[in-house]
């Protein structure tokens, strides 16, 4: 069985207490999507942006091992709190770092970087 540390636990307990996405309709928001459903991982996120042009508000839908859903869910509240923009140099090393991924769980920190830098793409801060 897979034994997750601390910090991943704590973030994942969170899980429940999130958000759907929003409907188009219902808001207007920056999307980007990642992973592969074939390979049992995909992150759909959303995030609003501030006058700034920078992501202020967030949701996401994530489908993958508890490393990955922590890993989200770790963005999620960086944008909620207003520090997306210190993570645009963030390194694969610094969220496996962070996160104490074993190494054949690197591939959550290669998706999440790739959500970040894709939403920094659209960004317009």
């Amino acid at each position: 069985p897979v034994m997750y540390n601390q910090k991943v636990l704590d973030y994942y307990q969170r899980f429940e207490k999130l958000e759907p996405l929003w409907k188009i309709s219902e808001a207007e928001f920056i999307a980007v999507t990642v992973g592969d459903l074939s390979a049992g991982e995909r992150v759909i996120f959303q995030a609003k942006l501030n006058s700034e042009g920078l992501p202020c508000e967030s949701r996401f839908q994530v489908l993958g091992c508890g490393y990955m859903i922590a890993l989200v869910i770790w963005l999620n509240e960086k944008i909620s709190l207003g520090y997306f923009a210190e993570l645009k140099n963030i390194s694969i090393q610094d969220l496996v770092y962070l996160f104490e991924l074993p190494a054949k769980k690197t591939h959550s920190a290669v998706c999440l970087l790739e959500v970040i830098q894709k939403l920094s793409a659209l960004c317009k801060g």
